[in-house]
């Protein structure tokens, strides 16, 4: 797929699960990589914490005050879907049993080769979302004895066979 189509995917998107097939695609295009069942949840984490990867897990965690967040702060809808897309990359790497450094410069190298230089994905690979955006350390988490999270139920994976139904 052409650099053009993948920028092109990321506008067409509607949805957080579509931005996660785009980051599915060229991983698997790109690095020849791929997991099947993975799936994203959504959890209030602390601001510091923008999302939870374990490789021996099914599932990617983001954290859905930033993403609230997010959609205030930032300036349209291809900045938020930029950062999505970022950060489900990053983590999608780690559930390949790629460690954090590794992902992380995966993913700066993915998105320069993909991505044109003046795309708004590119700040996010440079700088901290923390520091692009500091109001979101000021937005409330809730400390709960239980951390409740939301699977997304839109098939992540539909190219996975389903064995239990």
């Amino acid at each position: 797929m052409r650099s053009e189509s993948y920028e092109e995917g990321l506008k067409e998107a509607k949805s957080l699960v579509q931005v996660f097939k785009l980051v599915r695609r060229i991983v698997e295009e790109r690095l020849g990589l791929r997991r099947a069942g993975v799936e994203i949840a959504l959890a209030t984490l602390p601001p510091s914490r923008e999302a939870l990867t374990d490789p021996a897990s099914n599932y990617i965690i983001l954290n859905q005050n930033i993403i609230h967040a997010l959609t205030q702060l930032t300036e349209n809808e291809t900045e938020l879907k930029s950062y999505l897309f970022r950060r489900l990359l990053e983590e999608y790497l780690k559930t390949l049993g790629i460690t954090q450094e590794e992902a992380t410069n995966i993913t700066k190298q993915l998105i320069k080769q993909t991505f044109q230089q003046n795309h708004p994905i590119q700040k996010y690979t440079t700088t901290k979302i923390t520091e692009l955006y500091p109001e979101i350390t000021l937005t409330p988490h809730h400390k709960t004895q239980q951390t409740k999270i939301h699977i997304l139920t839109e098939e992540t994976d539909n190219d996975t066979p389903k064995y239990i139904a």
